[in-house]
């Protein structure tokens, strides 16, 4: 087809189908010897039905617990817009009219990442950019990160980046915050 659609879910062939199955039920009625070709358009019949069975198993198959490109897309951008607030992973989840628990195993499933670790980089690359950029206290950069406590974001930039946010922002800026 010159569309590039797949020949065997076209609407007009399942059509044209659905009329061979009227045609051989008639013909079967008065088949006058014409068995043999009412039992090839059964078996024609029926090797399409086949065949558009697998193709749609094998499609369902390899979009099956991945979101597609566009839901992802959408999932990313609802979570990089609300990666510092709480409840980030029911937000996008119902942007994309899912439940939380689904839309977490599509995400992991898409990036490779659970939503929690996603958002904890999203932050922590928010994190180095406010420690290079300024001299806030590492309580004010927490809470821009969306962290309520220092302790927790210490602790967290600490596991996820190997060293302490005080540590990592004297390695690698000139800026006399002290």
């Amino acid at each position: 087809m010159a569309d590039g659609s797949d020949f065997y879910a076209s609407s007009l062939n399942e059509g044209v189908i659905a009329s061979l199955h009227g045609v051989i039920q008639d013909a079967s009625r008065h088949a006058g010897g014409y068995e043999d070709l009412i039992r090839h358009l059964e078996l024609a019949c029926a090797a399409f039905e086949t065949e558009r069975a697998k193709r749609h198993s094998l499609v369902f198959r390899e979009t099956r617990g991945a979101l597609s490109t566009r839901q992802l897309a959408l999932a990313k951008h609802v979570l990089a817009e609300m990666a510092f607030s709480s409840h980030v992973s029911a937000r996008a989840a119902q942007a994309l009219s899912m439940s939380t628990g689904h839309f977490s195993r599509l995400f992991k499933a898409s990036t490779g990442l659970s939503v929690h670790q996603w958002v904890i980089d999203l932050r922590m690359d928010r994190a180095k950019t406010l420690l290079l950029e300024n001299c806030d206290p590492i309580a004010e950069i927490a809470l821009c990160c969306g962290y309520t406590e220092q302790c927790h974001f210490t602790r967290t930039f600490t596991r996820e980046v190997g060293v302490s946010p005080g540590s990592w922002r004297r390695m690698f800026t000139a800026l006399p915050c002290e």
